[in-house]
């Protein structure tokens, strides 16, 4: 064997070793959540100025990694990717409080938006959603999933049908919100305010519903705008 014919063999072998380490850096990719302390994924959350965002399932057992590139990775929680999401510009996240659906809302150009529902399970798209603000969505899921919650520009709440992809109902309100959650029973959806005031809507139609605490006690009954007893809450 000459020299030349040596020398290539043995370029040839390493540059089969390099492909190797390459593919396996690949399998084995993992990602870091964001050094900020992330809040579970039960309420909505708001983007980072730089780098991703980072929203962990309720049980921290799982969390998505959100880049502004478009990429959104569904990792276990030493950061191994299980599945890669796609959606241009996320800008927040939440999870369902079971870990079983994360949903997350995007911007396209000049404003125009979507939010989409993913199944984790086997990466299935199950809801996409049309967002006509430019403001970043607060999101809440429902104890069962099958409802969200979102804004619409600063003041405005839809509440959305999963996996339907229904609008049940949108109301505006008078005030900035700050967050949506749902309350535990269900029959309401709750806005906190910029003004730091909450309002509370019914599930049913969006009405807005008066809160009174009976006095002594600590049951709040909820009644809708036409009076009528909604819930009762301890």
């Amino acid at each position: 064997m000459n020299a030349f014919n040596y020398t290539r063999i043995v370029l040839q072998i390493l540059n089969l070793a390099v492909l190797t380490v390459s593919s396996c850096a690949l399998a084995d990719e993992k990602v870091q959540p964001s050094k900020d302390e992330p809040r579970a994924g039960v309420d909505s959350t708001e983007p980072k100025q730089r780098g991703a965002l980072t929203v962990f399932t309720p049980d921290r057992k799982f969390f998505a990694s959100l880049s502004p590139a478009g990429t959104i990775k569904y990792c276990a929680a030493d950061g191994a990717v299980l599945r890669t999401f796609h959606q241009c510009s996320p800008s927040s996240a939440v999870f369902s409080k079971d870990g079983a659906l994360l949903c997350s809302a995007g911007q396209y150009n000049r404003g125009v938006g979507a939010i989409k529902v993913w199944r984790v399970a086997d990466g299935q798209l199950i809801a996409k959603l049309n967002s006509e603000s430019d403001e970043v969505p607060k999101l809440a899921f429902s104890a069962d999933a099958r409802l969200l919650a979102c804004t619409a520009g600063k003041s405005r709440i839809n509440l959305w049908e999963i996996p339907e992809s229904k609008l049940r109902w949108s109301a505006s309100l008078n005030r900035g919100i700050t967050s949506l959650s749902f309350d535990k029973s269900e029959a309401t959806v709750i806005a906190r305010c910029a003004d730091k005031s909450s309002k509370r809507l019914a599930v049913v139609d969006g009405g807005l519903i008066q809160a009174s605490r009976s006095e002594g006690t600590e049951q709040c009954r909820i009644h809708d705008d036409r009076g009528e007893l909604v819930a009762n809450e301890l």
